[in-house]
């Protein structure tokens, strides 16, 4: 039918994944995979270097849906922006530094792209879903983020579909 690649799949849920192991890349029947991986909220003994209060993790037990239980333990929220603003309550700091570790998670492990989803709607002033960050916090927020990211050596900010075009070389 002419598609390149699926986002629908959840990845990384499993105890052996740390967020510096993600299976990469996938394909199957000729057609790439782009999971939607976990961001993962920084430890207590990593609050400090994000910015965030020891203790973050914590708060979010028992706050989101029923049907993604939170585990304390490994920090782990879906990959999208809904998840973490509506769903978990993040505020600029939280949504940042859990962005931002994350990524350096990626960067000392294989290298994984960081795949996230994000629904533009949100980011809009008329916007009303989330309870702890504003839109124009939000949109600074990924804006303080791609800067963050952009700042590594070969680090490179592309859309799916370019990155399926460099895996089909």
């Amino acid at each position: 039918l002419g598609f390149l690649y699926d986002c629908s799949t959840e990845e990384g849920w499993d105890s052996i994944f740390d967020g510096s192991n993600f299976n990469w890349p996938v394909k199957e029947d000729d057609l790439w995979i782009m999971p939607c991986y976990p961001v993962i909220i920084p430890p207590d003994d990593m609050c400090h270097k994000y910015g965030l209060e020891v203790g973050t993790r914590k708060s979010k037990v028992g706050i989101g849906p029923d049907d993604e239980p939170f585990d304390e333990n490994d920090g782990k929220i879906t990959g999208l922006d809904y998840n973490m603003l509506c769903s978990y309550k993040m505020n600029k700091a939280e949504f940042l530094a859990t962005l931002k570790y994350t990524f350096d998670l990626r960067l000392k492990g294989n290298r994984c792209p960081m795949l996230f989803g994000a629904h533009s709607d949100f980011y809009d002033d008329s916007s009303t879903l989330m309870e702890n960050i504003t839109p124009k916090e939000m949109r600074e927020a990924v804006e303080e983020f791609l800067a963050y990211a952009s700042s590594f050596d070969n680090v490179y900010i592309a859309s799916y579909k370019k990155v399926i075009d460099y895996l089909n070389g």
